[in-house]
């Protein structure tokens, strides 16, 4: 009887251990398998994405590259999505991907990109091109950015989302990845300083101001040409007393007007006074002549740079594009004219 029993207490313990193996070797590949992944995930090198260029300034629209470097890893697989400030910048067309994923199997439009400020692309390897998937450093999309926002000097970033972004090599692991956000600048107002030296080739305009005094021609209207008025002395022509005495007397006295006469050359000036003629003034419109002088140079730039940021101010002199605002569009308007009308001065 104990030898029935032995025989049966060995049975129970290989059927017990059967039943264990049986049981924990689909756990043990589980294991093993999970722990591989793991560690292949861990020797990988983490791709990066990034813009190119990395900073940009807009206006005027910017054509933006969105960068994968996988460094060696083989890439089957990419989603990226992209965060923009749709207050600031708006996409201005279509996506463009690049030739080397050309299985495109998600990309978000113009209007849906611009209403939600999240573009989204879904690429894939095709299936021809699966003996030379791509690897290292190449151009995911390209997208062209618009300003939206007219805020100066504005600062903004494009990013990209890495919680809903994969990038998958052709082993079917998915890559660690890292970002670099790309900066833009919106707006960007003219430095004062670039413009003070301009003020450096003041000698030229300042040569023009000396036109000025020829306003003051005037004087020679008032100028003695009343003293003439003294050519009363041939009232002295009561000289006919004379009459008394012989003609030859009065004969002299002709060349003392003679010599009289030199005195009146002042006359003739009075006739020059038309060199005056004041209408050349003001006979044309010069639009960024600020301060009035008919000659656009350093003195209108410094109005403008003295109100450069006012707004809502009617007929202000410094708002030469008359947009109600004294900002950069100004002083490039006036840079434009800049000289016009002083040749006309010398």
């Amino acid at each position: 009887m104990e030898k029935i029993n032995q025989f049966l207490r060995g049975r129970r313990r290989s059927v017990l251990t059967l039943a264990f193996l049986v049981l924990g070797l689909p756990v043990a590949l589980a294991l093993v398998t999970h722990q591989t992944r793991l560690s292949s995930r861990a020797a990988a090198e983490p791709v990066v994405i990034s813009f190119f260029p990395s900073s940009v300034t807009l206006p005027p629209d910017v054509n933006l590259s969105v960068m994968l470097d996988a460094k060696t890893s083989k890439v089957g697989f990419v989603r990226v999505d992209i965060l923009f400030d749709r207050s600031q910048v708006n996409l201005a067309g279509e996506i463009s991907t690049t030739s080397l994923l050309k299985t495109i199997v998600q990309k978000t439009t113009v209007a849906e990109a611009n209403a939600t400020g999240r573009a989204t692309l879904v690429l894939a390897l095709s299936s021809d091109d699966r003996a030379n998937p791509p690897t290292g450093s190449f151009e995911l999309a390209r997208i062209v950015f618009h300003a939206v926002s007219t805020v100066s000097n504005q600062a903004g970033n494009i990013t990209v989302d890495l919680l809903t972004s994969q990038i998958v090599g052709m082993n079917s692991v998915q890559l660690p990845a890292a970002s670099t956000p790309g900066s833009i600048t919106l707006n960007p107002a003219v430095p004062t300083q670039g413009y003070v030296v301009v003020p450096s080739d003041t000698p030229t305009p300042a040569n023009t101001l000396t036109p000025i005094p020829p306003t003051s021609t005037p004087r020679p209207t008032a100028t003695p040409t009343p003293i003439p008025t003294t050519t009363p002395l041939p009232t002295a022509t009561k000289t006919p007393i004379p009459t008394s005495t012989p003609k030859p007397i009065s004969t002299p006295k002709p060349i003392l007007t003679v010599t009289l006469l030199p005195t009146n050359t002042v006359v003739p000036t009075l006739t020059i006074t038309t060199p005056t003629p004041m209408p050349i003034l003001p006979p044309v419109f010069i639009a960024s002549d600020v301060d009035g002088s008919r000659c656009v140079d350093y003195k209108d730039l410094r109005i403008v740079l003295s109100h450069f940021g006012d707004k809502s101010v009617i007929n202000n002199p410094a708002d030469v594009n008359r947009d109600g605002r004294v900002n950069w569009r100004d002083a490039w308007m006036l840079i434009r004219h800049w000289g016009e009308g002083c040749r006309a001065r010398r």
